[in-house]
């Protein structure tokens, strides 16, 4: 019987988009390349956030990882290279990546120096190691190295039809995780124990858990508005609120759903008040995602919210997986970052934060949602306006 092939055996287990969703990905970026006067890439992640932060480097190849950095060197001319870290990982790393050049380590001056391009213009992405960074000046002093990640983030924002589909696809998870986490909870439970139980469901489904921010509180005697950002051993008890972030994704393509729970008993009337309040202020940042839309004219929607008496957060956000997308804050910067209008089919998390004051009564609501000419739609099907008790 002849051997396996590790490799090719593996290959088919691992999903990844079609040529053509590559070819387009390469084309758009040799085109700003070219530009930009770059003869070559080089584009780092980090493993955090269950390797959300390794985004640009799975956009390129395909190769993720939660445990340890990866490097994309992309020439403008010639065949792509990925370094994944360490060697032991070889084998999964040839699974999963879509150039044929895979190789351990963390010297990428050496595939520079290969291409010829020890006095190209390299262009760098993403926040790399020193030592990485180091090692690539003093082995090629000759070369000149720029940055490119504001330019590669911008072209990142547009969402492919393909994209897409596996975006819905991470929301349907992070759906499933949050009514998991629903079902789990009742007097006598642990912080703990809930986040298993979304976390199990997430998995089980056949999605990635990326994170999940949960705490509970009092309702009669609040001490939080965001959720913690890990969970702990208190035992939820009648007239407790939890309130949660979950993000789930499809070959980390994540959607990310916040939303709170009553324990056993009706939210008092303050609670009830900041939810209606809470709801709207989704709806209405929603309304004003159009293409070619202002985040300063889209945070306005925060007016009514602020004038009842309540303090307000950042409103919406862009996902690591989403580019550069810019932010929706109730006050504006001044910084042009803060002014460039969204575009269709990007997509956004939207989030407010909703409070009385820091760290007491606050509520925590939102969905990931899509940029289309009729405002931001959102990728979840879980009801907005409910204010669930269990």
């Amino acid at each position: 019987m002849a051997a396996l092939d590790p490799i090719s055996y593996y290959r088919p287990y691992y999903p990844r988009f079609s040529d053509a969703e590559y070819q387009r990905r390469y084309a758009l970026v040799r085109e700003q390349m070219k530009a930009n006067g770059v003869d070559c890439l080089v584009v780092t992640g980090s493993p955090g956030m269950m390797a959300e932060l390794m985004a640009d480097v799975h956009w390129l190849s395909n190769w993720n990882h939660v445990a340890a950095p990866g490097f994309v060197v992309f020439p403008y001319d010639g065949e792509p290279t990925l370094y994944f870290g360490l060697v032991t990982y070889r084998a999964n790393a040839g699974q999963r990546c879509v150039f044929g050049d895979v190789r351990p380590g963390t010297n990428v001056y050496r595939r520079i120096l290969e291409l010829g391009l020890e006095k190209g213009t390299i262009g760098t992405v993403g926040s790399f190691p020193h030592e990485v960074m180091d090692e690539l000046r003093e082995r090629v002093p000759g070369a000149r190295v720029v940055p490119a990640g504001g330019w590669f983030g911008e072209l990142r924002r547009t969402r492919s039809a393909e994209e897409i589909e596996w975006l819905r696809k991470g929301a349907k998870f992070a759906d499933i995780g949050l009514e998991a986490m629903i079902n789990a909870i009742r007097p006598g439970v642990t912080e703990r124990q809930i986040y298993a139980a979304a976390m199990h469901a997430v998995f089980d489904a056949g999605g990635q858990f990326c994170f999940q921010w949960l705490g509970s509180t009092p309702m009669a005697n609040p001490v939080m508005a965001y959720p913690t950002q890990a969970p702990t051993d208190r035992v939820i008890e009648k007239g407790d609120i939890v309130i949660t972030e979950i993000a789930a994704s499809y070959e980390w393509y994540a959607g990310q759903i916040n939303r709170y729970v009553a324990v056993g008993q009706e939210p008092p009337p303050e609670y009830r008040r900041l939810h209606d309040y809470t709801v709207q202020l989704v709806k209405d940042v929603c309304a004003g995602l159009k293409p070619g839309a202002i985040p300063s004219d889209v945070a306005k929607a925060v007016e009514p919210v602020l004038q009842a008496g309540y303090r307000v957060e950042v409103m919406s956000i862009g996902r690591p997986t989403g580019g550069s997308t810019p932010p929706v804050l109730p006050v504006t910067p001044p910084d042009p970052f803060f002014q460039r209008p969204f575009i269709e089919n990007e997509t956004v998390m939207v989030l407010p934060l909703t409070y009385t004051e820091p760290d007491r009564l606050g509520l925590f609501l939102g969905d990931m949602v899509l940029v289309t000419p009729e405002g931001g739609k959102s990728l979840h099907n879980y009801p907005l306006e409910e204010f669930r008790v269990v």
